[in-house]
């Protein structure tokens, strides 16, 4: 056998990109890849593609001009044979085909020209795929187990070029969330095996499968075709391992001990020159002085796995099982000297164990059709328990004051069938749900027990203000997020063109939100100026004249925040894309995406509901020499983000935020409520009065009474949505190497944000800022009305973003 050397891109931003394969994904599913090529024309002629790990056989005619195409095949290692009238001619091993990607098998030497049974084995392809008009980034497993990084998805997507941390965004193990070409770390949209695992809720995050049972991670970080949507970042495109006809186990253990790290830097002050030792008050002398005690802070990690796949009937029947447990435990000081020593929780010890497991059956049920099962549970338990921290000598107390017991448990099934009809025609159907259970069991918590809140500027010296609470928010009972979804591809071959069309839908749905532990929380203040308004915004007025000790400014409120929602968001789109071998050296890619998207309220009625979110992508790719060794390729595109569900916890829920203000005259010992309450007036003038109740004030009227649906939004909002425009080349120099470089300009045209601005009068809507809005309002007799605000009178900028990117592989 004949063997040449696989070529590498080396990406000139990052070393590690030379491990990687570039690839795109117009005209593939998004789990699948294909084999195309050339053959000589003559009757009779067929083409033979095997996989070399499953036997899966499928055959396929050449077409008048000798081309052949081999579509949605899984990923792995094929043998490809040329026949003649059922007469191996000849044959190419060990071509690999990855997820989303096309790979060029042409037969097209002279020994072959004749088809009189002389073979050929060899598995060079050539070096360019000019199947694409994109490249992307594609890590196997291979790959993944060579490079030095941390062992999950987000740092494997750091190697891709245009892709960056973003550390204001992180997941609940404090792994950052990447950010794509420019775009917010809410914008990407991430698959295991054709299924959306984007976080339901936030957008932020998603599920995860054993690192192990990755068998290739796609990055795509522009330019997807029509297949792919809700993202205006990027996506994160993941296909997990399946058993062969070769039996294989295994079992690993990682191990990365605390003693081995550098012990973290003690943060310090800097000096400045006016906060030093002659500054007069001697709380500010802190010039140099430490700021907080990191030193300590410190962790070791276990990551213990195991696995097993096979061939329950060879050549039919295929399963894979992962199973993978990763533990992170360790002590962190949480706060800094200046804060109050008695402060809970300043000291902590914590372990994260994060159990995980997959499964994937493989049933071919005959070489044309294939039915495919996968499960994956991905489950994340915190626990801490807190204690105070002392700085005089950087020791922590012994008595338990603080603690979290937290648990987040997905669960992910799968189900695919893809059917090989004719040679120019395949089916794929796809259905999966999701379920993410969440649990939140705070230390100390007690129901009956309301917050105390108390700065030290705001305690009277013979009072204690230690209340019986220590938790921040009360648990949600049956937290959970939810998906169910699926969808149909159908590709077929008409001549010079390859036309695929498909539908998908996406249904999520949420019981999520918080309320303070206790039900609400004391907060006491004191006003500088006794008889001076405590809001006069909101019509709150002066603590002095109405008894306890508020003629010298002291006050407390009570104060009220509940969002707690079930809601739920449908997303549908479909599409239609037409691959167009023009001539020989010349494709046009022409694709249409129209997507809905509808966000309901937690009472389950529709408050955004987005039609008609056209998509037109495009794209085109020259082959210049004929021979795959230079390319020449660009594309065009809209892109839209559909509107998180959380955006309704607050905006389109029955949510309370409202604040009750008194005066006091002692303070409960054991619980820290204040006592001798007397109601501080409000003025009703001022519009922020709770209907039927004259102290309770709310700014937003988050009174606890669900929004009517048509006054939290602007009416026909547009979503939020992008242009993208790609130029590119790649060459080949040699048999070993190539190089190429991509220019990338995407531009935001519409985005949505939220509003209280005064010419509402009061209300906050959700809106798309910078343009003309027309919003429902509530007039003087109760019913609604229509007004339309133009952008000036709305006084916000249109949001502006745009991003100019260069890539250079060599």
């Amino acid at each position: 056998m004949n063997k040449q050397k696989k070529p590498l891109r080396l990406a000139a931003l990052s070393i590690a990109i030379g491990m990687c394969f570039a690839s795109a994904a117009y005209g593939q599913s998004n789990v699948t890849g294909t084999i195309y090529g050339t053959a000589p024309v003559a009757e009779g002629t067929s083409v033979v593609v095997e996989n070399m790990d499953t036997g899966q056989r499928l055959s396929f005619k050449t077409d008048s001009q000798g081309r052949y195409r081999a579509t949605s095949l899984p990923s792995g290692r094929y043998k490809v044979t040329l026949q003649k009238d059922g007469v191996d001619v000849a044959t190419r091993e060990g071509i690999a085909v990855n997820i989303a990607s096309g790979t060029d098998v042409s037969f097209v030497d002279s020994n072959v020209q004749t088809l009189e049974g002389v073979q050929v084995t060899a598995n060079a392809v050539p070096q360019i795929d000019v199947s694409q008009v994109d490249t992307r980034t594609v890590f196997t497993s291979d790959t993944m187990a060579r490079i030095a990084i941390p062992r999950n998805l987000a740092s494997v997507a750091l190697l891709a070029p245009s892709v960056v941390k973003n550390d204001s965004y992180t997941d609940a193990n404090g792994t950052t969330i990447p950010s794509f070409g420019g775009s917010a770390s809410s914008e990407n949209a991430y698959y295991i095996n054709g299924y959306p695992v984007t976080n339901p809720l936030t957008a932020l995050g998603f599920s995860t499968l054993p690192f192990d049972a990755i068998d290739q991670e796609q990055i795509l970080t522009g330019g997807y075709g029509a297949e792919f949507g809700r993202s205006t970042g990027g996506v994160i495109n993941i296909v997990s391992k399946r058993g062969t006809n070769e039996w294989k186990f295994g079992a690993y253990d990682i191990w990365s001990p605390r003693q081995l790290r550098a012990n973290p830097r003690n943060r310090y002050y800097p000096d400045t020159g006016f906060y030093g030792s002659n500054n007069p008050n001697p709380a500010e002398q802190t010039d140099g002085t430490l700021d907080q005690y990191r030193n300590g802070n410190q962790f070791w990690n276990n990551t213990l796995g195991a696995y097993v796949g096979g061939a329950i009937v060879p050549d039919r029947l295929f399963i894979r099982l992962d199973a993978e447990l990763e533990r992170d435990k360790g002590d962190s000081v949480r706060i800094f000297r200046l804060s109050n020593p008695a402060t809970p929780g300043g000291f902590t010890n914590y372990t994260r164990d994060q159990p995980r497991w997959s499964a994937k059956v493989d049933w071919n049920i005959t070489n044309s059709h294939i039915l495919e099962f996968t499960a994956v549970s991905d489950v994340r338990k915190y626990n801490s328990d807190g204690y105070t921290f002392d700085y005089t000598d950087n020791s922590h107390g012994t008595e338990k004051n603080y603690g979290l017991d937290d648990k987040d448990d997905s669960r992910l099934y799968i189900a695919r069938y893809t059917g090989y009809i004719t040679d120019d025609l395949t089916v794929s159907v796809l259905y999966g749900q999701q379920k993410i259970n969440h649990s939140n069991n705070p230390f100390g918590y007690d129901p009956s027990c309301p917050r105390i809140s108390a700065g030290a500027s705001a305690r009277l010296p013979q009072f204690n203000y230690t209340g019986c609470q220590t938790a921040a928010n009360a648990p949600l009972d049956g937290a959970n997020d939810s998906t169910k979804g699926g969808r149909l591809d159908v590709t077929y071959r008409l001549g010079d063109h390859e036309i695929r069309a498909g539908y998908d839908r996406n249904d999520a749905r949420s019981l999520a939100g918080s309320s303070y532990a206790g039900g609400f929380i004391w907060v006491y203040s004191r006003a500088t100026v006794a008889t001076n308004p405590i809001d006069s915004s909101n019509g709150v007025g002066a603590p002095a004249g109405n008894g306890g000790f508020g003629d010298t400014g002291y006050y407390v409120r009570r104060q009220y925040f509940t969002q707690v929602g079930n809601i739920k968001t449908a997303q549908e789109a479909q599409f239609i894309e037409d691959r167009w071998q023009m001539t020989d050296n010349f494709l046009l890619s022409l694709g249409l995406r129209n997507e809905q998207f509808t966000n309901y309220t937690g009472g389950g009625e529709p408050y955004i509901s987005q039609r008609h979110q056209l998509a037109p992508r495009v794209g085109a790719v020259w082959d210049v020499n004929g021979d795959s060794s230079l390319k020449l390729y660009g594309n065009g595109g809209r892109y839209h983000l559909v509107l998180p569900s959380n955006a309704a916890l607050r905006a389109a829920s029955a949510s309370t935020f409202t604040r009750e203000y008194f005066t006091y005259s002692g303070v409960d010992p054991v619980t820290g409520a204040p006592t001798g309450l007397t109601h501080i007036p409000v003025d009703p003038a001022a519009g922020t009065l709770c209907p039927g109740s004259e102290y309770l004030v709310s700014a937003n009227l988050e009174c606890g009474n669900a929004p009517d649906p048509r006054t939290v939004a602007a009416v026909n909002i547009k979503s939020h949505y992008q242009d993208e425009f790609i130029v590119g080349m790649e060459q080949a120099l040699n048999e070993d190497y190539s190089w190429g470089a991509k220019a990338t300009y995407r531009t935001l045209r519409s985005a949505i944000d939220d509003t209280c601005t005064p010419a509402l009068g009061g209300g906050c809507f959700l809106f798309n800022p910078g343009e003309d809005n027309t919003f429902y309002e509530e007039q003087p007799d109760g019913t609604l009305a229509p007004h339309t605000y133009t952008a000036e009178e709305l006084d916000l900028p249109k949001l502006k973003r745009k991003y100019i990117g260069l890539r250079v592989l060599h």
